[in-house]
């Protein structure tokens, strides 16, 4: 413990939540954004209507959830992963087997079949980092959050979508 009272787990914790903070509200924001500006596009350009912008945001704001609720499912198992690369797994041999080129041989089974190999994803490797569902999820939350109440403002204030008009 340092002389002013906080020792380092606790200084470490206090200059990292402002780091996670940013990371998770400057991609959100962003993703907002983004969204807010095509749907704008498409109902104004597109469509030639504003009413349509009181649509596409909250739309946007279900596909954020939706995507969000996809990558929790991936992580919970539920959802497989795609294609994947080979890598040999630690089996114990079994004690009269013969292994030529990738192939096992049992005399006393007689069989020949290939080694029972782990599928791993072809991008993983120990030095590179690999992004987070969790930080990804938290984005998509709260983008989705923050596109619902953007929808909520801008019909409750400019009457965005109330009204249809021709």
């Amino acid at each position: 413990m340092d002389p002013g009272g906080i020792d380092d787990n606790y200084r470490s914790i206090i200059t990292k939540a402002p780091r996670d903070l940013l990371g998770i509200l400057l991609p959100s924001c962003l993703a907002t954004a983004l969204w807010a500006l095509l749907s704008l596009a498409a109902a104004l350009l597109g469509f030639g209507n504003p009413w349509y912008l009181g649509i596409l945001l909250p739309a946007g704001a279900f596909f954020y959830l939706l995507v969000a609720w996809l990558l929790y499912l991936r992580e919970d198992g539920l959802v497989a992963r795609g294609p994947s690369v080979e890598r040999k797994t630690e089996t114990p041999p079994h004690p009269l087997e013969a292994e030529i080129g990738g192939l096992y041989a049992r005399p006393d089974e007689g069989i020949i079949a290939r080694r029972p190999r782990e599928r791993v994803s072809p991008n993983s490797s120990p030095t590179m980092a690999q992004p987070s569902p969790r930080r990804a999820k938290a984005v998509l939350l709260l983008a989705a959050l923050e596109l619902a109440i953007l929808a909520a403002l801008l019909y409750s204030l400019a009457g965005v979508g109330a009204v249809y008009a021709h």
